[in-house]
Parts: C-alpha cells; structure tokens; sequence
C-alpha cells in the first residue's frame, strides 16, 4: 500500500491537496474500471426487475373455455364463470397468453384476488420493513460489504422463489426479496455512483433506468416469441445475480465513503486499485480534510440520523424528496396497475408502455443535467398531469386516447422517478446519503402497497388523486434547497450537492 510518510503529511504546504473529485480524476477519471463497475452495478440493479417487473406474467389468467353441460360446446370463459361450481373448463394452451407462470405452479386459478395481490403487495412491504435500517447499515460499515451480502441474500431468495410450487411460502419469499432488495437497489445505486467522477453521474443513472426499462421489453419478447415457462425467464436474472456477486467481491470500496469517514489511508488504497485497472499513476496524494480539519457543516456531520435533521438544508430537503419519492412511486405502480383495464393485447400494452419511459427517461436525464433539479422536477410532474387531466377530462368521449393518455402520464412519472434517484445519491453527504435514501424508500414503498388496491377503486378517484399527488409534489419540489444557506451560518459547500457541470464557483 502506498502511503505519504509523516515528513510528506508535514510538508505538504505547496503540494496539491486532493478531494474526491479530484482523486478520482487523479486515477483516471471515467475510465476502464468506472466502466467495468458501472456495468457490474446496473445489471445487480436490473436482476431485481426480471422478478418485479414481469409479476404481471406471471400472474397472467390463461384462455379458458368452458364447456356447456347441456349443449356439449366450448365456450370461451373466465375463472369467476367455473370457480365455485361444477362447470368443467380447459386451458387453450396455443393461445399466447396461455403461459405456464404462476397460476399453474402456485395452483392460483381459483385463488380469491386479494391472496394473488399479496404476493406483490409483499415485495414492496419487505422493502419497506427493511428500508428503516439496512441503508443505515451502508453509511456505518460501507457501501461494498453491505451490498455484497444484500445481492448474496437476494441471490438464495430469488432462487428459492423459482423452485417454490406454494403460494405461502412464495408470499414470504417475496417479503424477504424485498428486504434484500434494498440493499441491491438503494445501496448498489449509491455504491455505483460514488465510484465514477461527479461529471458522469446523471449519464450512468440514466443508463441505469434506461437499462431497467429493457428488462420489461425484453420480457414481453421473451414470452411471446421465445418460451412460455416462466422459470427460463427468472434462472436468466438469478444467473445475471451470482455472475454480480462473484464480481463483487474483487471490487473496492466506495472512495467517497471513505472520505466521509475520513478513512486516508483505506481510501489510497482503493484509489491505487481503480488506478491500476484505468492504467494511471499510483495515487500518493493528501486529501484536503487529512491536512486541514473540516469547518463549517462538516464540523457537524458525524454520520448520525440526527444530522439530518439539526441541519436546516439537509431537513428540508429530505422531507420535500420522501414527497416526490412518494408521488413518483405511488403514480408510477399505480398507472401499472391501470393497464391491464386498457383494451387490447396484453403484450402490446405493457411493450408500448415500457417503450414509452425511454425517451422520458433521457430527457429527463439531460435537462437534470442542464437546468437542475428543481424545474426538472416541476417539467416531468406537469407531463404527468397533462397526462392524467386529459384522462379525466376527455377520457369518456375520446376512448380511443385513453392508452395516449395513460402512457403520457407514465412517462412523466417514469422520468421523476429517475430524478428521484439522481437526487439522492448527489444532495445529501456521502456521510448519511444511505440513511437518506432509505428514509424516502420507507415513504415511497409504503404508499405503493397502497397502489394496487387504489387502482380497483372506481374512476375517477385513481386519476384525481394521481392529479393532486403529482401537483404537490411539483410545487414542493421548488423549495429544494441546493446550495448551503450563508445567512443561517451554513457556509460550506459540498461537492454533492451541485449539478454535474457545475461547481462551487459558479454557483
């Protein structure tokens, strides 16, 4: 290991004084290891989805047809015409629809529909229940272990899924999936952009989005022209998962963690790894807090729950993001849900729909980029209420814009979601960003298992309070405060908080 001698820390007046930023530029930059990392850390994110995003395949009622007692004829019928009685039916197996999911291996043709949602609603409450302390975890022992033993956790849960034949047990291994989930989504997101420059940050968290929006094209692709076993599609994500762990393990800490806990000569070290594969010098440098005690706020951080509240900015801005978390989050599934009231083929729908989150996604990506947080905020959300106005308003005469409708406020949502993602891995200190993170997952799951069942109220309602959701959260979202207030004594500037492109002098 490489590090500077006591006559080096001595002398270190006139020598160049290294941040993060200027660390990771020392070793590099966005180089072969940020790449590498990067692709390593959006398909652990994306393996969650092959589960999450394909529920409603999974959970896909095939083509029945009964038959009459009397007639001796076929007719084609639902689960609620033969459940309870004693009329015989069959499955039409050459119809596309017709999948060998869930319905089959969990026995859920007759299952009341309030037993089938819990399955999903149980994902989302693992990932609440376990959102109040496993993002803590990341801040007090590191961003890499906690991540590793959550994608380790995910791995035996998602496999245990795809050998179980009860509905019980699938319920309870969804919950704890979800709870392992945290750590792959909230931590790996945290982890995979500390590790790449400021600079690159909004690119590769839109690529990760981007990547995410795949998964569920790919799997309308592959049930319609590939395979109609559902466990194909799973083991290609638990393989994806294992593939991610092994990688993980060779990889370094989190640079920026290391320097919130002022860990000099671990974070050397771990530089000198990422210089090694991006074919820069060794890093030998001082670190600005190592030579100069920090002042100001960071006086104050000592990594606790209680920093986010005693400092004013930080309190503000946690409170107002679990708003638009909770507003992205619950619209988000709650257009989902909606979809499978849209006429037509399922397939199609939920392709056109995931298709539509990409050019959103992007821009969404670029005008955070640009023009920052706030008015992005404010632009994606006003799509989302065009979007769910027009519903409201024309939807009874115009039938044929419904799916028009539906999808413009889905991508509007969808684009906030990935702001919502940007936002906390950049404006909160790499001290407590986890703990951050996982207090706005809390709000955000817990209003998402409130999704599904909002969806089966009668219309209007889903859509009016989708509307006014999304309006607060919009209006909200210009109190974000980006920059410290000098007037309250809050006179230093952290790097996280400026939009990539920018820095503390041109603020």
């Amino acid at each position: 290991m490489v590090t500077p001698d006591i006559e080096d820390r001595e002398n270190h007046q006139g020598c160049q004084l290294f941040d993060v930023q200027s660390a990771l530029q020392k070793v590099g930059g966005f180089g072969t290891f940020q790449i590498l990392s990067t692709s390593i850390l959006i398909s652990g994110f994306c393996t969650g989805s092959f589960l999450a995003y394909a529920i409603s395949f999974l959970e896909l009622n095939p083509k029945y047809y009964c038959i009459d007692p009397k007639k001796g004829t076929e007719y084609e019928c639902t689960r609620d015409d033969f459940c309870g009685t004693n009329i015989k039916y069959r499955i039409d197996w050459n119809d596309h629809t017709s999948l060998y999911n869930w319905v089959e291996t969990l026995d859920l043709t007759c299952t009341p529909k309030e037993q089938i949602g819990l399955i999903g609603s149980m994902l989302f409450a693992g990932w609440a229940f376990a959102a109040v302390w496993l993002p803590r975890l990341a801040d007090v022992f590191g961003r890499r272990t906690v991540y590793l033993y959550s994608m380790i956790g995910h791995f035996v849960f998602f496999g245990a899924i795809i050998l179980s034949h009860s509905r019980v047990l699938t319920t309870v291994l969804m919950f704890l999936l979800g709870m392992s989930s945290v750590g792959r989504a909230t931590v790996g997101y945290l982890y995979m952009m500390e590790l790449s420059p400021l600079k690159q940050q909004t690119t590769i968290g839109t690529l990760l989005q981007i990547f995410n929006t795949f998964v569920t094209i790919f799997a309308c692709f592959f049930f319609y022209y590939i395979s109609k076993q559902w466990q194909w599609f799973e083991i290609i994500g638990l393989v994806i998962n294992l593939i991610v762990i092994v990688c993980v393990v060779f990889m370094p800490e989190s640079p920026k963690y290391l320097y919130a806990q002022r860990r000099w000569d671990d974070m050397r070290k771990n530089l000198n790894v990422i210089a090694k594969l991006n074919k820069a010098p060794a890093f030998k440098g001082l670190f600005d807090k190592e030579v100069n005690p920090a002042v100001g706020e960071d006086q104050k951080l000592n990594g606790t729950i209680s920093d986010l509240v005693k400092i004013r900015r930080h309190l503000i801005n946690l409170v107002i993001l679990v708003a638009v978390w909770i507003a992205s989050s619950f619209n988000f599934y709650l257009i989902n849900f909606q979809l499978k009231y849209i006429q037509g083929d399922v397939f199609v729908n939920t392709l056109v729909s995931a298709i539509s989150e990409l050019p959103a996604t992007i821009l969404a990506g670029y005008l955070y980029q640009k023009i920052g947080i706030k008015i992005t905020l404010v632009m994606m959300f006003g799509v989302a209420i065009i979007g769910s106005i027009s519903l409201l308003s024309l939807g009874d005469n115009h039938v044929g814009l419904i799916p028009v409708f539906i999808l413009l406020a889905k991508s509007g949502v969808s684009a906030t979601f990935n702001i919502c993602y940007l936002a906390n891995a950049q404006i909160f200190p790499a001290i407590f960003s986890g703990t951050a993170f996982g207090i706005c997952n809390i709000g955000a799951k817990l209003a998402t298992i409130l999704a599904p069942l909002m969806a089966e109220v009668n219309p209007p309602a889903p859509m009016i309070i989708f509307t006014c959701t999304a309006a607060l959260a919009a209006l909200l979202s210009l109190s974000i405060i980006t920059k410290p207030d000098e007037k309250k004594g809050d006179k230093s500037v952290d790097e996280s908080l400026l939009t990539p492109g920018q820095t503390s002098q041109n603020k």
